[in-house]
């Protein structure tokens, strides 16, 4: 499944007096990503362990006016992955269309990437018990 947006990292709850509440541009990029989840995901409802992959996939920025290029070929100085996660699996997670919990989430392999399309590819398989 491919999510056509930036990829953005969890950010934590903000208090403020009795009540606390998430940074409005985090709330409305969860809301966007579970609609295109609920609506892009055809391939059922997982009851029992996930396995899957994760590419993030961020704009390439333009170097500086007559400053060389950047030499990373990945984008090590945008977000920690483990908080991409967080906020892509809280997203899926509140559509009720993959899976009940992240916790059933067993293994995942990520990786960040350069792209002059920030995207989010998600890759989920079926768990098979070698055991």
């Amino acid at each position: 499944m491919t999510i056509p947006m930036a990829p953005m990292a969890y950010k934590r709850v903000i208090p403020k007096g009795a009540y606390s509440f998430h940074d409005p541009i985090y709330s409305k990029w969860r809301k966007d990503v579970g609609l295109i989840v609920a609506t892009q995901w055809r391939s059922g409802f997982f009851e029992s362990p996930v396995p899957l992959r994760v590419h993030a996939f961020f704009f390439l920025p333009k170097p500086a006016k007559g400053k060389p290029g950047s030499k990373l070929t990945h984008p090590t100085n945008r977000f920690d992955i483990d908080n991409l996660l967080k906020a892509l699996f809280d997203a899926i997670t509140k559509t009720k269309k993959v899976w009940q919990d992240d916790a059933q989430i067993i293994s995942v392999t990520a990786q960040k990437q350069w792209s002059s399309q920030p995207k989010i590819e998600l890759f989920i398989s079926t768990y098979k018990n070698e055991s």
